[in-house]
């Protein structure tokens, strides 16, 4: 409970128009490669909610304009626990929460919390990984300036290593479409 107290004190503007961003972006990309209706909104609601466990992560080291020290950054990736932690004791279905949990999991097995890898990840998480990164990477950061949408995906495109294979292609694809609307 005095989590969940914590996490409706989030004043970070950025943070939430970044989770809005990646909710409504992880949707529109998941009736793209053609999920089925569920998974699209357990996508949609877990990309709105994914980074709900910043919450618990000092401001301090959240708004941070340098580099992290490892110390920090351990905190940091604390976040998609906490995120689980708080889904869950909000009621969500733990697909959504292991979404949350899963959502910095890399392909190649070198993300974080648990060093899964290919389709150890859950679908939703494999999603998410690619649009929040687009995302981070095409929006300031408090650390760095935006990069235009190509930059953002040639950067993504020699990271690929990161990625569902089949998803990054079809993200690329997706973007693509985007940007000519």
């Amino acid at each position: 409970m005095i989590v969940t107290k914590k996490l409706f004190s989030i004043e970070d503007e950025e943070l939430q128009l970044h989770n809005y961003r990646v909710g409504k972006m992880s949707s529109r990309f998941a009736k793209f490669v053609g999920l089925h209706e569920q998974m699209i909104e357990d996508i949609a609601i877990c990309g709105s909610l994914h980074d709900i466990g910043k919450a618990v992560i000092p401001k301090r080291i959240l708004n941070k304009p340098t580099t992290l020290t490892n110390e920090e950054f351990k905190q940091i990736k604390m976040h998609s626990i906490y995120s689980y932690m708080i889904l869950r004791e909000m009621g969500y279905n733990e697909k959504i929460c292991l979404i949350s949990k899963y959502h910095h999991e890399n392909y190649n097995g070198t993300g974080y919390p648990d060093k899964l890898k290919e389709k150890e990840i859950p679908l939703g998480a494999r999603v998410l990984r690619i649009v929040d990164m687009f995302d981070a990477l095409t929006n300031d950061r408090i650390y760095r300036k935006a990069m235009n949408k190509k930059s953002a995906l040639f950067l993504m495109v020699k990271e690929n290593h990161l990625f569902d294979p089949d998803l990054f292609s079809m993200f690329k694809d997706f973007i693509d479409i985007a940007m000519v609307i």
